[in-house]
């Protein structure tokens, strides 16, 4: 099963899969543009930071450039991503990591100064929430979903730990929590990443049939075309030819017994 899932891993897709993945991922990041920066106000609030603070200032500044960057990338993606999907790629994933450091950051500074307060545990609801969005949204990248649940998860497991001495047995039981709620997102990430790109997988391939029967299609139908065409030629040919066959065999005939033949409309009659 091990050797199935890393032969998988290591599969190379085709371009076109590949932009079709990506177009999805970017499809469904809209909704959340705006998310950090919300998130980063809430949890700033909380943990009372002063924009005046120039470390703060330049977090706040980071953040706003971060989620104008991503806005550019993921609503002009049809006309951006053609042109470098390499380029597309490494600054979405570089300008996304970038956030969830800052993030993680953020959520660290709250526990390892409030301890387990009303304060740090809207850090560990937020961290939670926000890990299990992250995995819904980019598990076609199962990398990128592993390094953003490892950068939200990893903060909380150490401030805790640090807080063991305080807290005892409730900051064990509370690391384990994380732990265990990281491994069921590490699970779900791998079974949206098959589940999705079977399904990409398939969709392209019956796209692929589609056009083919559509091709299909448009060829019988300019054969059929040709044929009614043939059909139609052929058939005033024969008239034609019977039309003016007539006169000439009874012509001889005709002669030979001094009777003449005329027209009287469509019909060849003798004349007196």
């Amino acid at each position: 099963m091990a050797e199935t899932t890393d032969r998988r891993d290591r599969r190379q897709h085709s371009p076109e899969l590949m932009e079709e993945a990506w177009r999805s991922t970017s499809r469904r990041s809209r909704s959340g543009l705006l998310g950090y920066v919300l998130i980063f106000g809430v949890l700033g609030g909380a943990a009372s930071l002063e924009l005046q603070t120039p470390w703060v200032g330049a977090a706040a500044l980071a953040i706003l450039l971060l989620t104008a960057l991503r806005a550019v990338l993921i609503l002009r993606f049809d006309s951006l991503y053609p042109t470098s999907p390499q380029h597309w790629q490494a600054a979405f994933r570089a300008s996304l990591v970038a956030l969830v450091v800052l993030l993680a950051a953020l959520i660290y500074l709250l526990l390892a100064t409030r301890g387990l307060s009303l304060t740090s545990f809207l850090g560990l609801m937020v961290a939670g929430a926000t890990m299990s969005v992250g995995v819904i949204v980019y598990s076609e990248d199962l990398v990128l979903t592993r390094i953003y649940v490892s950068l939200l998860g990893m903060p909380p497991v150490v401030a805790l730990a640090q807080l063991s001495s305080p807290l005892g047995r409730a900051s064990l039981f509370a690391i384990l929590a994380v732990l265990a709620y990281m491994g069921y997102l590490f699970t779900l990430a791998r079974h949206l990443h098959d589940e999705r790109w079977d399904s990409l997988e398939k969709n392209l391939l019956l796209a692929a049939r589609a056009a083919e029967l559509e091709q299909a299609r448009s060829a019988l139908e300019a054969a059929h075309g040709d044929l009614e065409r043939q059909v139609a030629e052929r058939g005033r040919s024969d008239a034609g030819g019977e039309a003016r066959g007539l006169p000439h065999e009874f012509r001889g005939n005709a002669s030979n017994l001094g009777v003449r033949f005329g027209r009287a409309g469509n019909r060849i009659v003798p004349v007196r």
